[in-house]
């Protein structure tokens, strides 16, 4: 490339959600200096009036990357390394490549920006490192539902309709997937995130924030000193909602409060782990996925609903889904990685939520030192093992006169089941595997005598449980919102040339395998 061997090469990469404000921060660099590395595309009169500031290359680019991964700006699947194989990043590499020596043939300063990057870093980041003698990363991050509320309101416009979003699952699970990869993904490379509340409401301190984290950053470069143009557009946002609100809407605010960067990498760092999930999972592939709205619900679901509120414990998550003046119900559950810890605990408190009843849960350990037990209405011990962090919980709960329940939602409480044999997977077990079982039986059967309550979900295991203990609560187990819009869509499917019915069953676990092996 022809430029003088002593010039430097600036590179500001602008990170975010689409609809975060990504458009204003690349606008307000471009006044100060920095120049779009090719054509740019054309402003939207209702969309992006002022301009995208994204180069129209780099966008088809992305495009056919994301394409090339099995995705689109849309896709919530999570991208593994192991989708960015050596074959595809020698690929697309080389176009990059291509594309930034003849931008850099113009220009020594350049802003690169173009949400879709937020997920591409494996591919993107080692070029810019190598092709730039300074690279700064500038992170726009805009409350989620704001972004869902921009989102939206493009199904209105016909000539923008398919690029809106209008569910707010869908919305929210792309904002996780969107700043999760990128926050974890910036490696070395300093960078800044500007909250887009805060750059709309205090412009001035925000703005001379970001100018001065440039000029460290990008060190010899000379940049204007600009007032950033920011329309009412900008500013909009919806207005606030009350009520109780979703578990996965908590967890987003949690992540835009956050102050410091060590922080927001340790929540950061808790949270990727749970959003890496193929919905539907690979044995439930059919011919056509469900649509996005219903597989970005079931993502929610399933990693929003394996993060525990820790109170009193410091944790990044501390309070985050503490109620503010209800009394709430607790649940206590020990396996959060399980299926029944989803449809016996999760499923139960966005239930109590959608009827305006707080709710939420803690691990034995977290539920027996917190002093937020003493804010319940009642507590309910799912499936525990009897030890000594629940004989403390439940003597904490009588003593201060809160109802305790246990939920169990199988025949796993008398040692009967397993002589007459009617646990099968049992049966296949070892001597000291069986063993194992049977203290767990009894344990359970130990707690039951001990708490002031049960929860069935059948009425024959209503009847066995009353031998034990006399107050037992129904409480069938139901379909979750995602699993009713699942049922629907397949309902409704209608595969060519297929004249048989398909016959479909729910088992949570191998107790059943007997059962359904006929």
């Amino acid at each position: 490339m022809s430029r003088e061997a002593d010039s430097k090469t600036y590179c500001a990469l602008v990170l975010g959600m689409h609809r975060s404000g990504t458009s204003a921060v690349a606008r307000f660099l471009v006044e100060m200096g920095f120049e779009l590395p090719s054509e740019a595309l054309p402003a939207h009169p209702l969309d992006n009036p002022g301009g995208y500031f994204e180069s129209r290359e780099i966008v088809e680019l992305n495009n056919k990357i994301l394409a090339a991964l099995g995705t689109s700006w849309q896709g919530i699947e999570p991208l593994g390394e192991d989708k960015f194989t050596s074959d595809l990043l020698l690929e697309y590499s080389g176009k990059i490549e291509s594309l930034l020596d003849a931008a850099l043939e113009r220009s020594s300063r350049m802003v690169i920006k173009d949400p879709r990057i937020c997920r591409l870093l494996p591919i993107w980041l080692p070029v810019l490192e190598a092709r730039f003698d300074h690279l700064a990363i500038v992170t726009i991050l805009r409350e989620a539902e704001a972004v869902f509320a921009s989102l939206a309101r493009r199904a209105e416009e016909k000539d923008i309709a398919g690029a809106a979003i209008t569910s707010k699952e869908h919305a929210y699970a792309l904002w996780f997937r969107y700043y999760l990869e990128a926050m974890s993904g910036y490696g070395d490379v300093l960078h800044h995130i500007v909250h887009y509340e805060r750059w709309m409401k205090a412009t001035g301190k925000e703005t001379r924030l970001i100018s001065r984290f440039l000029h460290k950053t990008l060190p010899g470069i000379e940049l204007e000193s600009r007032k950033p143009t920011l329309s009412s557009r900008n500013k909009q946002n919806p207005a606030s909602r009350t009520g109780i609100k979703p578990a996965y809407q908590l967890l987003a605010e949690s992540l835009c409060r956050q102050q410091t960067d060590t922080e927001r990498n340790k929540l950061v760092t808790e949270l990727v782990p749970l959003f890496d999930l193929e919905v539907p999972a690979g044995n439930q592939v059919e011919v056509e996925p469900p649509p996005m709205a219903v597989r970005a619900a079931a993502l929610l679901k399933h990693a929003v609903g394996f993060v525990e509120c820790e109170p009193d414990r410091g944790s990044i998550l501390s309070r985050l889904f503490l109620p503010s003046s209800r009394k709430p119900i607790i649940y206590i559950s020990q396996d959060s990685g399980t299926r029944g810890h989803i449809y016996r605990v999760v499923n139960m408190i966005d239930a109590l939520k959608r009827s305006g009843v707080e709710a939420f849960w803690l691990s034995p350990e977290v539920a027996v030192s917190s002093t937020v037990l003493k804010q319940a209405r009642a507590v309910i011990i799912h499936r525990c093992d009897d030890q000594p962090a629940i004989r403390q919980l439940i003597e904490n709960c009588q003593n201060s006169k809160i109802p305790v329940g246990f939920d169990i939602d199988d025949y796993l409480f008398d040692q009967e089941i397993i002589d007459k044999g009617y646990l099968n997977f049992v049966l296949k077990l070892s001597e000291d595997e069986q063993q194992v079982w049977r203290q767990r039986i009894s344990g359970y059967k130990n707690i039951i005598r001990e708490v002031d309550f049960c929860v069935a979900t059948t009425k024959p295991l209503k009847k066995q449980l009353e031998r034990f203990n006399p107050n037992v609560v129904l409480v069938h187990n139901g379909f979750s919102q995602e699993n009713l819009l699942l049922a629907k869509y397949w309902r409704n499917q209608h595969q060519k040339g297929q004249s048989s019915k398909r016959l479909g069953y729910a088992s949570g676990t191998p107790t059943h395998d007997a059962d359904f092996a006929t």
